[in-house]
């Protein structure tokens, strides 16, 4: 990400909207457990980039949908081999079961957290914070 001069939070939104995209913001906040703002000003530096574009949602006009432009296509095969390095650094000398246990625990962890957030959210909407 030091080459396109991103935000180290950029890698992982990028990917998330690789794996699958034209989603709100909201999801976006919503899957990172980060507020709105950090969100919105990471978008704002993939777009001032061309990596994604942000349009109003015809059918809801207070939602703004995100999508991956074929810039941002054309740096997947890159930016894949960089998190499969990563994954291999973090997980050298684990074996194949323990890295799948690790995943598990880390998958219910996600949940846990999201569970949390939502809660947390329900009483005081911290998203704006």
């Amino acid at each position: 990400m030091e080459q396109l001069d991103l935000p180290p939070v950029a890698f992982p939104l990028l990917m998330r909207l690789l794996h699958r995209d034209d989603v709100s913001q909201e999801d976006l906040v919503n899957d990172f457990l980060v507020d709105k703002g950090t969100v919105a000003r990471t978008l704002a530096n993939l777009e001032e980039s061309g990596l994604v574009t942000r349009v109003i949602d015809e059918d809801d006009r207070r939602v703004k949908r995100v999508t991956v432009t074929e810039k941002a296509r054309s740096l997947e095969p890159e930016l894949k081999a960089v998190a499969r390095r990563w994954d291999g650094r973090l997980t050298a000398g684990f074996t194949d079961e323990e890295r799948e246990l690790m995943l598990s625990f880390l998958a219910r962890m996600m949940d846990n957290a999201k569970l949390y957030w939502r809660e947390l959210c329900e009483t005081e909407d911290r998203r704006e914070a």
